[in-house]
Order: C-alpha cells, then structure tokens, then sequence
C-alpha cells in the first residue's frame, strides 16, 4: 500500500501512469471481449450449417422413401383406384411439407441468441463495476 493511500489522499488526477493503466485495462477488456465475440458467431455459424446438412440429409432420404412408397401404392392401385393414389400421394407430401417447415420453424425459435454469452458477460462485468451481485 502505498503512503498516499494510508494517508486517505487520492493520488493526483493527472498521473500519466494511472491513466495508461487504465487505458490499457480497457483496451484488454475490449480485446477480450471482441476475441469472445468472435468465437460466438464462429460457433453459431458452425451449428448452423450442421443443422442445415443434417436436415437436408433426412428430407432427401425420407422424400426418396416417401417416394417409393408412393409409386409402389399408385403401381398396386393402378387399375381400380389410381386417382385416389395420385391425389393421397399429394397430400402426403403436402403434409411432409407443413411439418417439416413447422418443425424447421420451431427449431430456430430455440435456439440461443447470437451474442447471448458476450452479452451475459458484460451484463456481469457492469454489475461487477457496479459493487452489485
């Protein structure tokens, strides 16, 4: 401690090495931040084309499933019923269709927002300036 501070007088206002101090602290604050910025949007970036790969992956296989299936049932019916194939088929994918944008929809409400940990953080870091819990 120093023999300003045991005394109870502030230093003086114009120190030069206090306000480089505190320059700097605040210019590697900012530094950290922004690195953890970055690191956000790298990582919500990456679980965005994953989810999308994956996806796409299983609409491409159950549309080819749900295809067969189809010419398989309108081959069967063909000579009674192949109007009530044609059009059950259509429906199906219609509802393929509904279900799969209400689920993609779903997902993507779910999901954390894009800077909710940097956010989070400066929350903490103003509650921790502040004196606050």
């Amino acid at each position: 401690m120093s023999a300003e501070a045991r005394s109870g007088e502030a230093p003086p206002r114009g120190e030069p090495g206090a306000v480089r101090a505190l320059v700097a602290a605040a210019i590697e604050a900012a530094a950290t931040r922004l690195e953890l910025v970055s690191v956000e949007v790298e990582i919500h970036l990456l679980e965005i084309v994953r989810l999308i790969l994956w996806a796409l992956a299983a609409i491409l296989c159950a549309l080819a499933a749900l295809t067969f299936a189809l010419v398989a049932l309108i081959a069967a019916w063909w000579d009674t019923h192949r109007v009530l194939g044609l059009i059950g088929g259509a429906l199906t994918f219609a509802v393929l269709t509904l279900v799969c944008g209400l689920l993609g929809r779903r997902t993507f409400r779910r999901r954390p927002g894009l800077l909710s940990g940097t956010l989070g953080q400066l929350a903490a870091d103003q509650r921790q300036t502040r004196g606050t819990p």
